[in-house]
């Protein structure tokens, strides 16, 4: 008799399966479109959005026509499509169709994210990449692949399909994440090209590749001011952006610009005039006395990296809102004690928890909170000391508004988790939903009170 695992692993494949005959069917009937495009494909565990945005914004202020397709939206032109609730790599029934409009509009490159679970699942089958991005990889997803090395191996498959990708007589580019533990599986993809990024410094492991870093990263509450770095020299730039890792999504940006021909100082010209990014680090403005943001950090590397980034430009306390969605890995609810060890005040609440519980979701982020030495706290009679303290409210507009009830002269709220989406899934229904809307309303409401 099969075990579970294997029963699981058995239906998955069949799946797939059943994926990879509909992107065959929605590829040849949209005419193979990726194979007169330069495709551009991003994928890694954080900062995947930001980085395509940031491509597309480099290769837009160069010259290029260039199309997007991310987890935020397409933008064909001056079109914005919106790409589907909770999706990040579209069903290829909608993204082959898409690509057909970028060409036929006269679009000659894309850049689209791209993650483990497209890949594995055949929704890219038929898109012939040219260029493979890999910002980072951290253990995530491991509900679906099983373990940290075929989660790596799912987002590998990325540079792998590229020696096997139709040559349209450009060279093959990969970039790679010199400082990330996917570096040693990713250098082994054959690429014509293949270019190198390290936050930290040149290193070793860069000699035989071209290679990209930064140096005098300065990051303030308004954005970061760094050098983009080469062999043959430097130049300043900046952007618009919360939190020094936002360097790290840049130079992998940098990289893929600078083998789509645009040139280093080009590249430093653009990036002050990036837009803001729905829902990463997205402030949001108001006459209080405190910071409001908006963010999407929804696993235990991505929350401590934000975190870590809001602590050093908080003046008073940080104000985390946040939760875990439901049916997906409970390995990210250990992100109650990355809140506990790095904010002030911690309001756990609902983030999509589908058909299971919100409460025993929210139960286990608070003994990970109480791990990391939060007490818990009495919504009746909140605490105003600095000791870290966690409040459970499953309603996420409720939560939202004690948190801004909470928030004093130089406070900092971060609300975090969904980001852009425009849906929140509460026990299985898919009700309309917006952060950013709901914070506006609140503030509304408080001003007429």
């Amino acid at each position: 008799m099969r075990s579970a695992g294997t029963q699981h692993t058995l239906k998955q494949k069949i799946k797939n399966f059943y994926h990879l005959l509909l992107a065959m069917q929605a590829a040849i009937s949209a005419g193979f479109p990726a194979r007169k495009l330069l495709v551009i494909g991003v994928t890694g565990t954080d900062g995947k959005t930001t980085t395509t945005s940031m491509i597309y914004h480099l290769l837009k202020k160069s010259g290029q026509k260039t199309a997007l397709i991310n987890t935020i939206q397409a933008y064909i032109g001056d079109e914005e499509i919106q790409t589907g609730l909770h999706v990040t790599t579209q069903d290829p029934r909608e993204l082959q169709p898409l690509l057909q409009k970028i060409l036929n509009r006269g679009f000659e490159v894309v850049v689209l994210e791209t993650t483990s679970h497209g890949l594995q699942q055949h929704r890219v089958w038929g898109v012939d990449f040219d260029t493979a991005v890999i910002t980072n990889v951290h253990e995530d997803h491991l509900d679906y692949h099983g373990t940290a090395d075929e989660y790596l191996k799912a987002k590998a498959a990325l540079f792998f399909s590229l020696a096997h990708s139709r040559d349209k007589g450009i060279p093959k580019t990969v970039v790679l994440n010199a400082g990330d533990r996917s570096y040693p599986l990713l250098s082994r993809a054959k690429a014509g090209t293949t270019w190198a990024y390290d936050t930290a410094q040149f290193t070793p492991k860069m000699e035989h590749q071209q290679a990209l870093w930064s140096d005098k990263v300065l990051a303030t509450a308004d954005g970061i001011s760094f050098d983009l770095c080469t062999i043959s020299g430097q130049v300043s730039t900046s952007i618009p952006l919360i939190g020094s890792y936002n360097v790290e999504n840049a130079l992998a940006a940098a990289c893929a610009a600078l083998s789509s021909g645009c040139t280093l100082e080009s590249i430093a010209a653009a990036f002050p005039s990036l837009p803001q990014i729905r829902g990463r680090m997205q402030k949001v403005p108001s006459d209080r006395p405190c910071t409001i943001l908006v963010d999407f950090a929804h696993t235990p590397a991505a929350l401590t990296r934000a975190l870590t980034e809001l602590r050093k430009i908080t003046k008073g306390r940080l104000i985390v809102v946040f939760g875990c969605a439901g049916e997906r890995d409970p390995g990210r609810r250990t992100m109650g004690k990355v809140a506990a060890l790095l904010a002030d005040v911690m309001i756990i609440t609902n983030e999509d928890n589908r058909s299971e519980p919100v409460e025993s979701i929210m139960a286990e982020i608070a003994r990970c909170a109480a791990d990391g030495g939060a007490k818990k706290g009495a919504v009746e009679k909140p605490q105003v000391n600095r000791t870290p303290t966690y409040y459970c409210l499953p309603d996420r507009e409720e939560a939202i508004r004690f948190a801004l009830h909470l928030a004093a002269a130089g406070d900092l709220v971060d609300i975090t988790g969904k980001g852009h989406e425009q849906s929140l899934n509460v026990d299985g229904a898919e009700l309309p939903w917006d952060d950013v809307s709901t914070v506006e309303k609140i503030l509304t409401e408080a001003d007429k009170a």
